[in-house]
């Protein structure tokens, strides 16, 4: 295949294309996930979570 030849996207891709097009500034993640054990305070794990999102990356 040459650099010049089209290939269609997939329907992942092109649902992350749509959705950049609606909303240009927001960044797309890649979801993670984590195992927490042991018992979590929920208020301040939700409010570092928050502050963690709005970060950007340097």
């Amino acid at each position: 295949m040459s650099s010049s030849e089209y290939v269609p996207l997939s329907a992942a891709q092109r649902s992350v294309w749509y959705a950049q097009q609606l909303a240009p500034r927001t960044p797309i993640h890649i979801a993670q996930y984590i195992e927490i054990e042991g018992p979590v305070d929920h208020a301040l794990f939700d409010r570092v979570a928050r502050i963690a999102a709005h970060e950007e990356r340097r």
